[in-house]
């Protein structure tokens, strides 16, 4: 018996599944905050202050 429990100690199979997942994860919510963020600064309702003069308007 504990010579199983010492076999599985050592099983280092699934930990590079479980660091894919996490950054799969992390990646995903930086995705959400960025795309989230810039749905706010592009949606109608928006005020835009300064941007105009830069791009030639008034």
């Amino acid at each position: 018996m504990t010579q199983l429990i010492k076999a599985f100690a050592k099983d280092e199979a699934g930990v590079a599944g479980i660091q894919y997942g996490l950054f799969v994860a992390v990646i995903a919510a930086i995705t959400m905050v960025c795309v989230t963020g810039l749905g706010v600064v592009f949606s109608p309702g928006a005020r835009v202050t300064g941007v105009g003069v830069g791009l030639g308007g008034e």
